[in-house]
């Protein structure tokens, strides 16, 4: 008779410890037949977990979200300091951007200015979105 899983019912091996498909241990076969490894601890009928199965099982969920601040530093954020910095740069490029867009268009007028600063709008409003979004911190 061929020997199967408890655990998963694949066909087991003769002489080895686990199963090759779940990693389960064996159970001792009935009668404590020779070549079967009995596991300490355990009782007839009940399945072993593998140690796949328990190094791939979820974490228990935290009972709170981490804190999350715009304000104080985290392990993804800069703190108030380095977003000002962030800021300032992206208005720093903005201007220098205007530079860049004139000579490229190359006539001065009002619809040019328009047009540059609704470009500058949407582009420099999503990256501050992003610069300035709430980022988990470190707990205290």
């Amino acid at each position: 008779m061929t020997e199967t899983c408890p655990s998963c019912g694949a066909r087991l091996t003769p002489g080895l410890e686990w199963c090759g498909q779940c990693f389960a241990r064996r159970r001792p076969a009935p009668g404590g037949a020779a070549g079967a490894t009995a596991v300490p601890g355990s009782e007839p009928g009940v399945p072993v977990p593998s140690p796949l199965a328990a190094a791939l099982a979820r974490p228990p969920a935290p009972d709170e979200a981490p804190p999350r601040s715009r304000w104080r530093a985290g392990p993804t954020s800069f703190g108030p300091l380095g977003r000002t910095l962030l800021s300032a740069g992206v208005f720093v490029l903005g201007v220098l951007g205007w530079f860049l867009f004139y000579g490229w268009v190359g006539i001065d007028g009002t619809g040019v200015r328009v047009l540059y600063g609704v470009i500058f709008v949407l582009v420099a409003v999503p990256m501050l979105a992003r610069i300035w979004r709430p980022a988990p911190t470190y707990r205290r």
